[in-house]
């Protein structure tokens, strides 16, 4: 399995999390059926967030995309940047990595 380190994790106006691996391409990522997607120009993948409160759920809905269709796992480390994500939701999905 290929561990992507993630560059960013961002909610882009309370509608879309965004993942920007530090490298890697996703293209058929929709093919694994998760409403999972790759934006080409931007290199991230996103999933549309329908309630705050189930961030965590959109980041393993992302998580599980990857590890189903590519056999990768991706991996949160010091140098992530996050963006627009409360204390509480990095703690869950910090926590989430362990």
């Amino acid at each position: 399995m290929i561990d992507h380190c993630i560059a960013q994790i961002c909610l882009e106006k309370d509608t879309r999390l965004i993942i920007r691996p530090e490298s890697g391409s996703f293209p058929h990522i929709y093919r694994a059926g998760l409403s999972v997607y790759w934006d080409e120009a931007g290199s991230f993948l996103f999933t549309v967030v329908d309630d705050k409160k189930k961030l965590l759920e959109c980041y393993k809905r992302i998580e599980k995309a990857v590890r189903e269709e590519y056999g990768s796992a991706l991996r949160i480390t010091e140098r992530t940047v996050w963006t627009n994500i409360s204390a509480e939701g990095k703690k869950k999905i910090s926590y989430n990595e362990l």
